[in-house]
């Protein structure tokens, strides 16, 4: 099947973009004093993994497994590792409508999990003993390839300032080191990961509202301007050379910090994808997000929908192609951030479109989330006749798509 190509010019556009908004701009960017974040230490720059269970599939057959030199120096000394309840962000989601049936919370499984990928546990394994750790990583053109993106037990990919995404990567079960680059959060973080049950919230700063949104709601605010562990590399240009590792980030999980909750419900061991739902096959999907055309292709010999960007493969740095077992495609408004009418807001809470891909599976139903702190429970049809729509177990990436974009088109 013929692969989408982009233009250069648009490649060329994002570049300009990049420049020309870059820390030093009164966006929604880390301040222009980021740049002088260095670290306390090199940090181990070794992909591992140290959960029960690993749900990885790694394309290792053109990774690299070399690391640039890093920058050693300090930080600011602060007290990081600090939240607070209640959020800035003002409460902007759209009416429910009553359509689609609310359920906030799922039933209670009855076998232990873990929660963030669905693998049922052993009766003597346990679900490693630590908070959820979000890592804000950078997707402009000059941040690639990054680390850590196969390693994460969920992805999102928001839209922010002129139609580039950003990702935020979900951390439980698996190691990375390192992980990045590490750039800014956004407004929309807080809503989109409340139900993470106050995750570790790893970032290169922000603006004053943005800073004081995060600082102001749940998340555990490890904003890199003030929290040890950060390292730039020399491998490429400040603001895309911001880096961690997911160990010295969770060394900075307070005390009794709570594990995550799951964000989807998942399949048990007796069921299989799709039963009583409506559902068809596909090799992949092909969508915009923002000003991106993004391609996922069904690996069938890996299990995995390998994925494509600017017309070519998106390749990690460490672990071979981006990957994923489950593709979850939710369809929401964008509004304007309350703290800068420039960057766009994703309405994580409300109800919209969804579309699953797994197994070569594709299942089409709709997502509905009434409170931040719910998962997005995700139903095919409508009223009395809904049914709820689960994962199997494994790693799953979120794609959050502009309501006024077109449909992902399955290929």
């Amino acid at each position: 099947m013929t692969r989408p190509t982009m233009g250069a010019a648009l490649v060329a556009a994002s570049m300009a973009i990049v420049a020309c908004a870059g820390d030093g701009s009164t966006s929604e960017e880390e301040p222009s004093d980021v740049t002088a974040i260095e670290t306390t230490s090199a940090d181990t720059v070794t992909t591992n993994t140290d959960g029960v269970v690993s749900p990885t599939t790694q394309d290792t057959s053109t990774a690299s497994s070399t690391r640039p030199g890093t920058i050693p120096a300090t930080t600011t000394q602060r007290t990081e590792g600090t939240r607070r309840p209640g959020t800035t962000t003002p409460d902007t989601r759209p009416p429910i409508t009553g359509n689609f049936p609310i359920q906030a919370v799922a039933e209670e499984s009855a076998f232990p999990r873990l929660p963030l990928v669905g693998n049922v546990l052993d009766q003597e394994q346990l679900s490693p003993d630590r908070p959820a750790l979000v890592v804000k990583i950078d997707n402009a053109p000059p941040s690639t390839p990054q680390s850590g993106l196969n390693e994460a037990d969920v992805v999102f990919e928001e839209i922010i300032e002129y139609g580039i995404t950003r990702f935020a990567a979900v951390f439980h079960s698996q190691s990375a080191n390192p992980v990045g680059p590490i750039r800014s959060g956004r407004t929309q973080d807080v809503n989109m990961l409340g139900s993470l049950n106050q995750p570790l919230f790893a970032w290169s700063g922000g603006n004053a509202g943005v800073t004081q949104a995060i600082e102001d709601s749940d998340l555990v605010n490890l904003n890199a301007l003030y929290t040890p562990g950060y390292f730039r590399t020399t491998d490429r240009s400040a603001p895309h050379n911001l880096y961690s590792s997911t160990d010295a980030l969770w060394a900075r999980a307070p005390a009794g910090a709570p594990q995550p909750g799951p964000l989807f419900r998942y399949l048990d061991p007796r069921e299989t994808l799709g039963d009583g739902l409506d559902t068809s096959t596909s090799s992949g999907a092909e969508m915009s997000v923002g000003s991106l055309r993004v391609r996922w292709e069904w690996s069938p010999e890996t299990g995995t929908y390998r994925r494509l960007q600017y017309g070519s493969a998106h390749m990690t740095a460490d672990s071979g192609q981006v990957n994923t077992q489950n593709l979850v495609i939710l369809k929401m408004a964008y509004k304007p951030s309350p703290v800068d009418a420039r960057s766009p807001e994703a309405q994580t809470l409300g109800e919209g479109p969804a579309v699953v891909l797994a197994g070569g599976k594709v299942i089409r139903g709709h997502w509905v989330r009434e409170e931040r702190t719910d998962m997005f429970a995700l139903y095919q049809g409508i009223g009395q006749d809904a049914k709820p729509i689960k994962l199997p177990a494994g790693r799953t990436f979120v794609e959050l798509m502009d309501l006024n974009t077109a449909d992902a088109a399955m290929i």
